[in-house]
């Protein structure tokens, strides 16, 4: 094959046989043309292969994109929820894994939000537990040192004597109820149930003989109606929660007033009902009642040595024995009979 100023030229050459021995005869064609065709069909293939090539790897590169954007979505949600922001939610509406991951993903943000909320409610409860702690154990001690350094630098008669240590020793009290409550309102959240049978007959006998000495005092009347059956739950603590809702109605009835215990059993359980003709409660009051420390009247409540422990203590009871503590009044109702 030589290139020519003609072109490309093909030359074959061959020796002749007898009687032209020592001849060679040498013919050449051309093939400019074949090579010319050949460099078209190689520019068309090249060019062809080129779009083909450009079009698959833009139709891969799509392909490729969708399948790791909702990858690319989760790995942000990911660095999201890694700083802080729990709001963040990953895309679970696909059937593959990938929407598998992220409804994990959504799960997992979910109870790690609930659970920090929960610790965040659980943190404000405390201080403001300690708060109210700090507030009510202020009052009693100023009252005690007070008296204490008036019996200390002045000269008392005998009735300001008594005076001042009936101050000392209310307000001891007190303190000392205050700091019982709160044991027990701790040790109740986290000490086991002694859960059995407890006859109802004997548990309304005992709470009247607990409540037995105020309701005389003030005079009020004490009516109760125990049927012959039991209640599941722990013998100390439903006596200390019927003691309380006992007294508490006790407290708020004047003289003549009725305060009543009644159970009612059927087969869903066992109801406790406790029934006062005291003034009532208004509704925002009910909305707040069980918190620790709450009282809706606290000028009455400190002069009777209440701190608003008490009814926290029956709403944590209830929930231990997985009751339901429930509140009803209408102070516009006249006081008669329970």
């Amino acid at each position: 094959m030589r290139a020519t100023d003609a072109g490309r030229l093909l030359f074959i050459a061959a020796r002749l046989a007898s009687p032209l021995e020592g001849t060679v005869a040498v013919c050449g064609f051309s093939v400019q043309r074949f090579y010319e065709d050949w460099a078209r069909i190689r520019f068309l293939c090249w060019g062809i292969g080129g779009l083909v090539s450009g079009v698959f790897a833009l139709a891969l590169y799509g392909v490729l994109a969708r399948m790791y954007r909702p990858l690319g979505q989760v790995t942000a949600t990911a660095q999201a929820i890694a700083a802080g922001n729990l709001q963040a939610r990953a895309p679970a509406a696909r059937a593959d894994e990938v929407g598998e991951v992220g409804r994990a993903m959504n799960e997992m943000a979910g109870q790690v939000q609930a659970k920090l909320e929960e610790l965040r409610a659980a943190a404000n409860e405390k201080q403001q537990l300690l708060d109210n702690l700090s507030h009510e154990m202020r009052t009693p001690l100023t009252a005690i040192g007070g008296w204490a350094e008036t019996i200390q630098r002045a000269e008392l008669d005998r009735d300001e004597l008594l005076e001042a240590t009936d101050t000392i020793l209310f307000e001891s009290r007190r303190v000392l109820a205050l700091s019982q409550q709160l044991l027990n309102f701790s040790i109740l959240r986290h000490e086991p149930l002694e859960i059995g049978p407890v006859a109802l007959a004997p548990l309304f006998a005992r709470v009247w003989r607990a409540v037995q000495p105020k309701a005389r005092q003030r005079g009020v009347a004490w009516a109760a109606n125990a049927p012959g059956g039991c209640v599941q739950g722990d013998a100390v603590l439903l006596e200390s929660l019927l003691v309380n809702l006992a007294d508490n109605g006790i407290k708020a009835c004047e003289p003549g007033g009725r305060v009543s215990l009644s159970a009612q059993c059927g087969p869903e359980g066992t109801t406790l009902t406790v029934t006062d003709t005291g003034r009532g409660m208004s509704a925002e009051a009910l909305a707040c009642i069980g918190r620790p420390f709450y009282r809706a009247d606290r000028a009455r409540s400190r002069a009777e040595g209440g701190a608003g422990l008490g009814l926290a203590l029956c709403f944590e009871i209830a929930r231990r024995h997985g009751a339901r503590l429930s509140f009803e009044s209408d102070p516009a109702r006249a006081p008669g009979p329970a």
